[in-house]
């Protein structure tokens, strides 16, 4: 997936849908960061893509569309089994509500499958995450 996807459209296991018709900043692309998947059972939390074995750039693309302040939305997120981001606010991240703000990882992939955790924190809403962008390297 070379270009950006929304994240409704493929690879997922559990989450919800959700989405606003609200202007993002920050972003040429506002449909991209409009529409979020969000999970309330870190069960099945993420995404699971089949790829060829090799090095990859995985883009994370995030735009707080719900919360109107930094503090309420905190999650950590895993790829590859390894912890990318811990405690991540999008809100504080990006400063402010409606603003993109993307998270570039380069991972290594063995097994012929791209894994994306996310785990919510106890006391914090639900890990989300807009559109996810993955360029074999």
């Amino acid at each position: 997936a070379d270009r950006p996807f929304s994240v409704g459209g493929w690879g997922y296991t559990g989450g919800i849908p959700w989405g606003t018709g609200a202007a993002i900043a920050n972003t040429a692309d506002d449909p991209l960061y409009q529409v979020v998947r969000y999970w309330t059972s870190s069960a099945m939390s993420g995404y699971r893509f089949t790829v060829p074995n090799g090095r990859y750039e995985v883009t994370l693309k995030f735009a707080e569309v719900y919360w109107p302040a930094a503090g309420q939305r905190r999650f950590d997120v895993r790829i590859e089994g390894v912890a990318v981001l811990s405690g991540y606010d999008i809100f504080a991240d990006a400063g402010g509500q409606y603003l993109a703000v993307d998270k570039v990882f380069n991972v290594t992939v063995g097994d012929r499958e791209l894994t994306i955790d996310f785990v919510q924190i106890l006391g914090y809403d639900n890990p989300m995450v807009n559109a996810i962008q993955i360029v074999r390297q």
